[in-house]
């Protein structure tokens, strides 16, 4: 299970790591057993709902949604890492 941040250093290190379990360890990738997460990049939130967003395309469209169906203040938060 590989778990990088969100941007695109954490890309460039999935991409890494995968190349490495494929020269290194194949079968393990042949036999399903590797994983990548994708942690999400942006969190938006009314102080009830969470929408969790993966680019700014899906962050916007989640401020439209929750600014049309929500009466509270949105708030947007950028994940920095995971730690």
């Amino acid at each position: 299970l590989f778990a990088s941040d969100a941007d695109p250093d954490g890309g460039n290190i999935n991409s890494s790591l995968i190349s490495m379990f494929l020269d290194f360890y194949r079968p393990l990738v042949k036999a399903g057993m590797v994983y990548v997460t994708l942690p999400p990049l942006f969190v938006v939130k009314d102080g009830q709902q969470r929408i969790y967003c993966q680019d700014e395309s899906e962050r916007d469209a989640a401020v439209a949604q929750m600014k049309a169906t929500s009466k509270r203040k949105v708030e947007v938060q950028r994940n920095k890492g995971l730690g």
